[in-house]
């Protein structure tokens, strides 16, 4: 069997590996490869679509960028390697989106390094397409073969051709419509078109009914007839043959036979509306001719301007771009009403020498479109570092295009200030501020250190008295008192005499914890000594109310013989003679 034969064998022979997430938001896409030129490994450019949303995350606003919203999905070496390998994530470059139209698309590229010449088979699959109004809408499979043997006509190794697509095609319903594939080849092969078969379509083989497709021009006819609003599928397979009779490693090519094919796969949606078939959209001068192609070089701003004129007011064009580039709003041209433009802007990188599509597609005020203007750029390899592309001081190395990026940063221009906080390296709360090849932490209060990892020991001054116990805590402490001490940090000894606790004979002695009555002996003294003249004073009381009492029962008449005693003693003495009564009282 020829190689042909067996690479044709292999990618028919393909299995569908896994349903990712994506499930009904899938809108084709296309990938295409070519050697580096170091050794086997291969850079491959893919173009993906999805539902506007269903993706990895393209928004109108976000054209240019790269957005990663599924990292977990991944092309794959199925066939020819040692098992089923992942090669990279599907996230791209968002290249166009439209909320109208409900679609999103981007662009990316990634390298690889295969053990030998193959052949490989490199594909995303999955399931299941978008709802269609003809066929089914079960499992896509976008793929292409890598064969790595060298050409005898160029002695170098042969590249796949290249395309592209809208995720979305809008076309008037009745009208008969052209779809014109636009396709290239860096080693300027002839590049035909089929329809894909087997595993390069799964559900979606033949899912554009009455279409036919001009294999020499890659131009698809079909009449739009088939439903109103109706949604199709439609998927192409884009071969490359040599001009001429070559070989490829030990295998003949002649002029039919493919050396390489890549898959492209889109939508085409047929809405309702009003007017004559012709009636849409046209680009205008000085807009390129379709399929012409324009010379660049790496590194170099490049702009292409797409100019469109309709009776109606035109609503948006779309741009079909390679991954960077980016395109302007519609700007109104002075001297033409009724005339917009669209200006693109791209700086080709070192990875994308060789030549790229662009494609634009105007909508006017109805959802009329325009037919398809497609721009090849030729994109040339000059020496990528006299533009000075490092940034930050890194140095830029010829071969590749790489930068050596001084410490604390990286990205491919070295534009990237390495974030030394990323990895949150401060603990405890910290903020973390990033410096250039290193960070800082500003530390919550309780906390130091280079990452805040030391937790203050407020005790460590032993800021706590009278043997009291300091609890350190976080930028603060406390003291676990002993008894009888109190305050803040135990300073205070608690006076336990403070309610009074003794009598008043009794003075009180503040200890620790406790407290002593003692006597107050003059105060005994002096209530025994007032107790002693108290008493004497109510014997003498007693004394004389008794006695003035016993006067009182006792007859005194006889006292009134007596001469007045303050007189002078002129009594004669028989009076001291009488016989007196004598009472002993």
């Amino acid at each position: 069997m020829s190689m042909s034969g067996r690479k044709l064998l292999l990618f028919i022979s393909l299995s569908i590996v896994e349903l990712p997430v994506e499930a009904s938001h899938f809108r084709g896409g296309t990938i295409s490869w070519k050697p580096t030129g170091n050794g086997n490994e291969v850079r491959f450019s893919f173009k993906l679509g999805w539902t506007y949303g269903g993706g990895p995350g393209c928004t109108p606003n976000k054209v240019g960028q790269l957005v990663t919203g599924q990292s977990s999905q991944y092309w794959k070496c199925t066939s020819g390697c040692s098992g089923t390998v992942n090669l990279a994530n599907i996230n791209y470059i968002c290249t166009g989106a439209s909320v109208s139209d409900n679609w999103e698309q981007g662009e990316n590229t990634f390298t690889y390094t295969f053990p030998g010449i193959g052949p490989y088979t490199v594909e995303f699959t999955g399931g299941a397409w978008v709802s269609l109004d003809f066929g089914s809408a079960g499992s896509w499979s976008v793929g292409t073969v890598v064969y790595l043997a060298n050409r005898s006509d160029t002695h170098t190794k042969n590249k796949s051709p290249v395309t592209t697509g809208k995720p979305m095609y809008t076309i008037q319903y009745g009208c008969q419509a052209t779809i014109r594939i636009p396709v290239v080849d860096d080693d300027g092969d002839t590049v035909r078109c089929r329809w894909s078969t087997g595993s390069e379509c799964v559900s979606i083989c033949n899912a554009l009914p009455s279409a036919t497709i001009d294999s020499n021009t890659c131009t698809i006819s079909f009449p739009a007839n088939h439903t109103s609003n109706g949604k199709y599928a439609v998927a192409v397979s884009v071969e490359d043959y040599p001009k001429s009779t070559i070989t490829i490693g030990s295998e003949v090519y002649t002029t039919s036979t493919k050396m390489s094919t890549v898959n492209l796969q889109f939508l085409v949606q047929t809405p309702s509306v009003s007017g004559n078939c012709n009636d849409k959209p046209r680009f205008i001068s000085p807009t390129p001719a379709q399929g012409s192609t324009i010379q660049t070089n790496i590194l170099q701003i490049f702009h292409l301007s797409f100019y469109v004129t309709n009776t109606r007011s035109i609503t948006k064009v779309d741009i079909t771009s390679p991954a960077g580039m980016t395109y302007t709003s519609l700007q109104s041209v002075p001297s033409q009403p009724g005339s917009v433009f669209v200006t693109t802007t791209w700086t080709p990188q070192q990875n994308q020498v060789g030549i790229h599509i662009v494609c634009a597609l105007a909508e006017d005020s109805i959802g009329k479109t325009s037919e398809s203007r497609c721009i090849n750029i030729n994109v040339n390899d000059v020496s990528p570092c006299l533009s000075g592309p490092c940034q930050n001081n890194g140095t830029c190395v010829r071969n590749g295009m790489t930068c050596t990026c001084v410490p604390g940063f990286t990205g491919r221009f070295c534009e990237i200030d390495i974030n030394e906080c990323s990895s949150r390296p401060c603990q405890n709360g910290g903020t973390c501020l990033d410096l250039i090849n290193r960070f800082e932490c500003q530390c919550v209060p309780g906390y130091t250190g280079t990452q805040c990892e030391i937790d203050i020991n407020e005790c460590a001054s032993n800021p706590c008295e009278n043997q009291a116990t300091c609890n350190d805590l976080v930028n603060f402490f406390n003291c676990t008192c002993l008894p009888g001490f109190t305050g803040d940090r135990c300073q205070i000894d608690i006076n336990e005499c403070e309610p009074g606790p003794c009598i008043f004979l009794f003075d009180c002695e503040d200890r620790i914890n406790e407290y002593h009555c003692n006597l107050i002996e003059w105060k005994l003294a002096l209530i025994i000594l007032t107790f002693v003249m108290l008493s004497l004073f109510v014997i003498c009381v007693f004394t004389y109310i008794f006695k003035r009492k016993t006067y009182k029962d006792i007859d005194h008449s006889w006292l009134a013989n007596f001469v007045d005693i303050q007189q002078s003693d002129m009594q004669s003495k028989a009076l001291f003679n009488r016989k007196i009564p004598f009472r002993r009282f």
